[in-house]
Order: structure tokens, then C-alpha cells, then sequence
């Protein structure tokens, strides 16, 4: 297998902020769990804190095996029976493509309504993601610094043009009907997140201060969607809580003197965030083939995934019973905690189990020479 080249940690939590602003652009109501978007400033807040609960098993068990990643270690501990955990991610990456490409079909659909099919243009992100999973993870994590400045410039200037649009009484008292929206926000955050899962398989290729990356990555990008809910509530109010997609409605209203139609802004920081999403799975899902079988298939199940991606998610927002089901927390909550939180708790659990043995195995021959 082709040595893997090494990427900075900073590298690594520019482009999982990136994954994470396509979490916060895709949020509406109906996924947040209720009309009060100020309750949902909440649940960044809770998302932050759990965050550093979830990631207490990835961070032990890379400490035990520092150049090691999850599939590795679960060979080492499991035989040809970690193949499970390889199988696992790969059902898991292709599942959050899915979601995410659908959820992305339904908005061209509805609000663009294109002049082209809107399956010609999701196949075409996918297209060009497949391009970039065959450069590698360095040349993936290069592009996302530079998407990474790019979206941040965009949307800092569209909330800079919306501030003389905001109204305070717009907003409403936190938990003003209970705390169920808060903990159904704090809940899709966490659900609709893979930063964990690509940080179980790439983090021994990163270089660099790597607890100092995570703590900056937890405040930047729990900061910024505050900020941005806060600004979505207190400028569009009611009107934010009707709109199937309320950032593009934001987007829509934004502008300034020359620069009008923002949403050209939002339509493309969408577009770069869910193109490096599926390229970074897609290069995962490779990795998984490849531990499993060899170089060449992995190569192969980069295409093969691509195919399955983009036909389930075409699929999917043609059967309503399907949709339901791919955008249930029922699912996406426990799919994303067995991959982020209880798989490396398993083989962290499982290798301290094994290595305690040794030692007792080690301690007992030592005795029986001194006896004889």
C-alpha cells in the first residue's frame, strides 16, 4: 500500500470546520425541533461540551497507538474479524453522503428550481469529488484551507450586511415552550456530524498540536453557528420560522449598495462544503477497501461508491417513506455514536483487556523461573 503522506492539524480542523458549516447551512425548524431558533444557540453550547466526552475514547486509544488508526488497531486486536469495523464505516460514509446529497437535491428542486435536471447537478458534485478522493487526503486537506477562507470571508461579509436588518424583538426568551427544542437541536448537531469518524481513521497522519486543533475547532465552529443563529432569529423572525431552507432566505434579503444577491454566496459555500465532504468519505471508504482487500479495489470502490451515492440519494427524495426514514434522528443519532463514540471504546476497552492479561501472563512465568 502506497505510504500515506502526513497533513497539518490544522490542515485537519479546517476542513472539519468546513463539514460542520454544511451542518449549519442545511439546519431549518423542522430538523431543530421547533419554531425558536434562539434555543437552538443552546444546543451549540451542549454540542460543545459533549464533544469533549465523545472524544475521550478516540483520544486514549490513539495514545496506546499513536501511529495506528481505527482499522489497523482493529485488525490487530480482532483478526480478519475487524473487517466488520472497515464494513461498518464504509455503510456509514455512504450513508452520510447520501443523506447529505438528497438533502441537497431537495433544495435545488424546491428553490432553484434549475433550468437543468437537478440530478445532473448533484452527479456532478459527486463527479468532481471523485476526482479529488483519487489525489489523496494532503491534496483534499489543501483545498479545504483555502474553501475554508473563502466561506468564511463570504459569510462573515453576509451577516456584516444583514446587521441593520436586526431586531431584538424578533427573538424569543430562551426555552419560552420547554426544553424540548434545545435537546433535539443539541441532538442533530451531534447526529449529522463525521468529524469524529474521520478523525478515528486519518489522525495518526497529523502532524502537529492536535488537542490544541480540537479545543480551537469546538469554539470556532460552535461559536460561529451562534452567531449565525442568532442573526438568522433576531433578522428574519416569524418569517425565518415558515421557510424550508431559512439560511437561504437570509442569504436572499442580504446585501449591500453593488453586492445584492447573496444567495449566489450561500448557493456556492453549499456547493464546496458537500463537494469536500463526499471526496474526504469517498477517500475513506477507499482506505476501508483497501484494508480489507487490497490497493486495487480500493481504487475501484472510490467509482463503485460514487455510483451507490448518488443513485440512493436520487432514490431517496423520490420516496417519501424513505425520506422520512434517511432524515430520522432514529437513525442518523445511533449510526453516528456506534462509529464516533462506541467503536473506539470497544477497541480501546478490548486492548487494555489484552494487554492487562499479558502483563498477568508475563508476571506468572516470571514467578514460576523464580520458584524454579
Amino acid at each position: 500500500m502506497k505510504q500515506e503522506s502526513y497533513i497539518s492539524s490544522r490542515q485537519l480542523f479546517a476542513m472539519l470546520i468546513v463539514f460542520q458549516l454544511v451542518i449549519m447551512m442545511t439546519a431549518d425548524t423542522v430538523l431543530l425541533g421547533g419554531e425558536n431558533l434562539a434555543d437552538n444557540i443552546l444546543s451549540c453550547g451542549i454540542g460543545f461540551a459533549v464533544n469533549f466526552v465523545l472524544i475521550l475514547p478516540l483520544y486514549f486509544l490513539n495514545r496506546r497507538g499513536p501511529g495506528t488508526n481505527i482499522l489497523e488497531k482493529s485488525y490487530d486486536l480482532f483478526g480478519s474479524f475487524g473487517a466488520a469495523v472497515a464494513l461498518f464505516y464504509v455503510i456509514y460514509f455512504i450513508f452520510l453522503d447520501c443523506y447529505y446529497l438528497s438533502f441537497f437535491h431537495m433544495f435545488t428542486v424546491n428553490v432553484l428550481d434549475p433550468k437543468i435536471p437537478s440530478w445532473l447537478i448533484a452527479v456532478s458534485v459527486v463527479a468532481v469529488a471523485v476526482y479529488a478522493a483519487f489525489q489523496r487526503l494532503e491534496a483534499i486537506a489543501r483545498t479545504a484551507v483555502l474553501v475554508l477562507v473563502i466561506i468564511l470571508v463570504s459569510l462573515l461579509f453576509m451577516f456584516a450586511t444583514v446587521t441593520s436588518r436586526i431586531d431584538l424583538n424578533n427573538l424569543q426568551p430562551f426555552l419560552y415552550q420547554g426544553t424540548n427544542q434545545m435537546w433535539t437541536g443539541a441532538l442533530q448537531f451531534l447526529g449529522r456530524s463525521a468529524c469524529f469518524s474521520i478523525m478515528t481513521m486519518v489522525l495518526p497522519q497529523v502532524s502537529g498540536k492536535r488537542k490544541l486543533g480540537f479545543v480551537w475547532w469546538n469554539f470556532v465552529i460552535y461559536g460561529f453557528m451562534s452567531l449565525a443563529l442568532f442573526i438568522l432569529a433576531s433578522t428574519l423572525g416569524n418569517y425565518g420560522n415558515t421557510q424550508l431552507f431559512p439560511f437561504y432566505s437570509l442569504a436572499s434579503v442580504a446585501g449591500v449598495g453593488p453586492f445584492q444577491r447573496m444567495d449566489v454566496i450561500f448557493i456556492g459555500v453549499w456547493i464546496s462544503g458537500i463537494f469536500l465532504k463526499i471526496a474526504m468519505d469517498l477517500y475513506l471508504i477507499s482506505r476501508c477497501f483497501t484494508q480489507m482487500f487490497n490497493q486495487k479495489v480500493g481504487k475501484i470502490s472510490i467509482v463503485c461508491s460514487a455510483v451507490v451515492i448518488s443513485a440512493a440519494a436520487m432514490l431517496v427524495v423520490s420516496m417519501r417513506w424513505l425520506y422520512q426514514l434517511v432524515f430520522s434522528l432514529k437513525l442518523i443519532l445511533p449510526l453516528t455514536g456506534v462509529a464516533a463514540f462506541l467503536v473506539p471504546g470497544i477497541l480501546l476497552l478490548t486492548d487494555l483487556i489484552k494487554h492487562r492479561k499479558g502483563n498477568l501472563h508475563g508476571a506468572e512465568q516470571a514467578v514460576q523461573k523464580d520458584s524454579i
